[in-house]
């Protein structure tokens, strides 16, 4: 059968494919109507740790629609005071900046919109502890949306 197969040359049909990879995108372009204010829309909550999840601080805020914002950019970092508030720095357990960009840090859209805004909720899945340091979540600057700063929390 080998040898009936390479006397004949080629044994099969063959035929040219294209490829469209075009990137397209699924979320709208702007946001509808006028900006709603970026706020956090609860306080920060710490869920225990359990046979099969790890402990985490997570938050909600009210923002615009996701098409409003740059999700390639960070949205949110974690911040760490060890002088109650007085300065505040980015946090960086491990020497990896707690923010969206990385392992830690989960955003999710929740759904909307309620009056004209979005609900969006981030947890910490690894939060560094140390006896007096205080945490915060900030939504950093993302497309025009103003940084805003959460309360502290630990």
């Amino acid at each position: 059968m080998a040898e009936q197969t390479v006397d004949r040359g080629l044994f099969g049909d063959i035929e040219d494919r294209t490829w469209n990879l075009k990137v397209r995108r699924y979320l709208p372009t702007e946001p509808a109507g006028a900006a709603p204010e970026r706020r956090f829309s609860s306080k920060p909550v710490f869920t225990d740790p359990t046979a099969t999840d790890d402990g985490r601080w997570e938050q909600t805020w009210h923002d615009v629609a996701p098409g409003g914002l740059d999700w390639h950019e960070p949205l949110v970092r974690v911040e760490q005071s060890d002088d109650d508030g007085a300065t505040w720095l980015p946090a960086a357990p491990g020497g990896r900046p707690a923010d969206d960009q990385g392992w830690s840090l989960e955003v999710s859209h929740l759904g909307g919109p309620d009056a004209g805004r979005h609900t969006y909720r981030v947890r910490w899945h690894d939060p560094a502890h140390r006896f007096g340091r205080r945490h915060r979540f900030v939504l950093l600057a993302n497309h025009g949306r103003p940084e805003v700063a959460g309360e502290a929390f630990d």
